[in-house]
């Protein structure tokens, strides 16, 4: 009898592990409220890819993707897979910032004219796409979970503004996070966070070899100029036309205030160094370049502009 009592509880012993092992296993797709409140500080989403989707953006073949890496942020615009804009900026390996844009922040407004990176003042280096989803966490206790889904909601009652959040937890880390709005086909957002720890931001390669290609031309037609250096960089215009201001480390320049007129819009500068136009292999000034053809109006403006802003 005894051997019949001690064999029948073996046997509820082995079931009962089978059946209630797995259930100890966390569900990776659930997290806690310190593992909620981990995934969205800055130095969970400080190396991350995302990709902003959804109906909307798909209707209009608009998208965007947004890189972060510890020291610098990009965020590159797309209608029918051609880039409208563009931002990337951050520090280098000397702690020195830097900052480019490219072409308009509104596809309407793109153009060709303005289809060129350019130097770009940064406002903050804080303006780095994550601080953007992080305005949308919501207190972990005022969220409930849906196992449908595999997601924390978070629903939203302000009227017509009504809606619901939606949170995607994988291994502790926010892979997506979802905003719907009810009576509003166009608000309807995702974002797709993916490459944690690994995200690589794009930089774009023409930016790079322009400003490579105008040093390299400064320091031929100086070849006594030392080492060419770029002080700002203005873009690429559509006669093909590279605009920057250049100087070598060897170079003198004359001590004194001036400034250049060109096209209705002052130019001021503090020696006697310029801005240059690098145009079929030759350098000109403003003012040449302007009344040669090689810059329209439109384009002196938009370096006056950025000249502005950055002084």
């Amino acid at each position: 009898m005894k051997k019949r009592v001690l064999g029948f509880v073996t046997l509820i012993l082995s079931v009962s592990a089978v059946l209630f092992t797995p259930a100890c296993k966390k569900d990776s797709y659930r997290v806690s409220q310190t593992e909620y409140d981990a995934a969205f500080t800055a130095e969970a989403l400080s190396n991350v890819t995302i990709a902003i989707t959804g109906p909307y953006w798909e209707r209009d073949r608009v998208y965007e993707r947004i890189y972060n890496t510890e020291t610098a942020f990009a965020g590159y615009c797309y209608k029918n897979d051609v880039q409208y804009y563009g931002r990337y900026y951050g520090t280098t390996e000397k702690g020195e910032t830097f900052g480019y844009v490219y072409g308009a922040e509104q596809y309407m407004n793109f153009t060709e004219e303005s289809a060129y990176w350019s130097k770009y003042s940064m406002t903050s280096i804080e303006d780095n796409g994550i601080s953007f989803v992080m305005s949308y966490k919501k207190d972990f206790h005022l969220l409930e979970y849906d196992s449908s889904t595999k997601s924390y909601r978070f629903e939203v009652h302000a009227g017509a503004r009504a809606g619901t959040y939606a949170y995607y937890f994988r291994n502790n880390k926010l892979i997506k996070f979802e905003i719907t709005m009810k009576n509003n086909d166009d608000y309807h957002y995702v974002w797709e966070l993916y490459d944690y720890g690994k995200t690589e931001i794009p930089v774009e390669l023409e930016m790079q070899e322009n400003q490579a290609l105008l040093i390299d031309m400064f320091e031929k037609k100086n070849p006594d100029g030392g080492d060419g250096q770029l002080i700002a960089y203005y873009g690429e215009y559509p006669s093909g036309a590279l605009v920057a201001m250049l100087t070598g480390t060897k170079m003198q320049y004359t001590e004194a205030l001036w400034t250049e007129t060109v096209a209705e819009h002052e130019f001021h500068y503090a020696n006697g160094n310029r801005i240059t136009v690098l145009y079929d292999g030759e350098f000109y000034t403003l003012t040449q370049a302007y009344e040669n053809g090689v810059l329209t109006k439109q384009n002196i403006e938009q370096i006056a502009n950025q000249r502005t802003s950055n002084q």
